[in-house]
């Protein structure tokens, strides 16, 4: 918020962020704390990509007023051009296409469903929410997606949280609320 508007955010917004990054790092770590990999790594610069992301669509005047399935479209390309070039890259391993050529129809239909609703329905939701409220405001509520990770590895791929990633839980989920009530405007 401070990168769009110039203004520091509340004590108590950072302060609520802080929270909500201890929880992370205490539900990531709910099995014991290890060298961070570099899979580790790659999330956090996802995490800071993201954050520019949605500083830059509520920054940038022409995409405030464009058509919001429009600019998802060119979200979506731009990814896909970009991530294509990454791939062709020596060093990464097998071409897109090669491992492609060897899906089923599970491999395709995992792909749809991630093309779709993690990425498609992701671009579209973040650039609605962010002419609807405040950057800081989406990105700490988008920041409770590692419990929505957690709550689908425990449910679909048997994991366990651990009693730290239990309190990594509640530490994420009322750093949000607080956060959140710290930058919305008190009722006159």
């Amino acid at each position: 918020m401070a990168a769009v508007t110039r203004v520091r955010p509340p004590r108590a917004f950072l302060a609520a962020a802080a929270l909500s990054v201890a929880g992370v790092v205490l539900l990531t770590q709910g099995g014991g704390f290890t060298t961070p990999s570099v899979g580790d790594l790659l999330m956090l610069v996802a995490a800071l990509a993201r954050t520019v992301h949605v500083l830059l669509m509520a920054r940038i005047k022409s995409v405030q007023g464009a058509d919001s399935l429009s600019l998802t479209t060119v979200q979506l390309g731009s990814s896909v051009a970009v991530f294509a070039v990454l791939a062709a890259l020596p060093g990464t391993g097998e071409a897109p296409w090669t491992v492609a050529a060897g899906f089923g129809v599970r491999e395709w239909d995992g792909l749809l469903f991630l093309s779709v609703f993690c990425t498609l329905f992701a671009f579209f939701v973040q650039m609605w929410s962010v002419r609807r409220t405040s950057p800081s405001r989406v990105s700490l509520l988008l920041g409770t997606e590692p419990l929505w990770a957690a709550a689908v590895g425990i449910a679909i791929g048997g994991e366990r949280l651990g009693v730290l990633g239990g309190v990594g839980a509640v530490l994420v989920l009322a750093g949000t609320a607080w956060g959140r009530r710290a930058v919305t405007p008190a009722a006159p």
